[in-house]
């Protein structure tokens, strides 16, 4: 498997200073710098749906190291070869 080239975590949500966007998802990067990862559209979702989307979205890099783990302990079976295709798609380039 190689190596995914998303901005690595930690990613975080942030009220946005765009009035385009309700909430902005950062990557925290070394000395407090933020990265814009992705943006939650203003108009299309309650603010309820737009902060779980968020909050998903900012535990992507959590998730996927998780995934990645999870594959070193997983028996073969249907579970993990679900599981290393789901990676492969995360992986693939584009």
């Amino acid at each position: 498997m190689k190596k995914s080239k998303h901005s690595p975590g930690p990613w975080a949500v942030v009220e946005s200073g765009d009035a385009r966007y309700q909430l902005s998802i950062v990557a925290v990067t070394a000395g407090m710098d933020f990265r814009l990862v992705a943006t939650t559209p203003e108009k299309t979702s309650t603010s309820e749906t737009a902060q779980a989307n968020a909050r998903l979205i900012a535990a992507s890099p959590s998730l996927y190291g998780a995934a990645r783990n999870a594959l070193k302990v997983m028996p073969v079976g249907p579970e993990k070869d679900a599981l290393i295709d789901v990676l492969l798609e995360i992986e693939a380039e584009k």
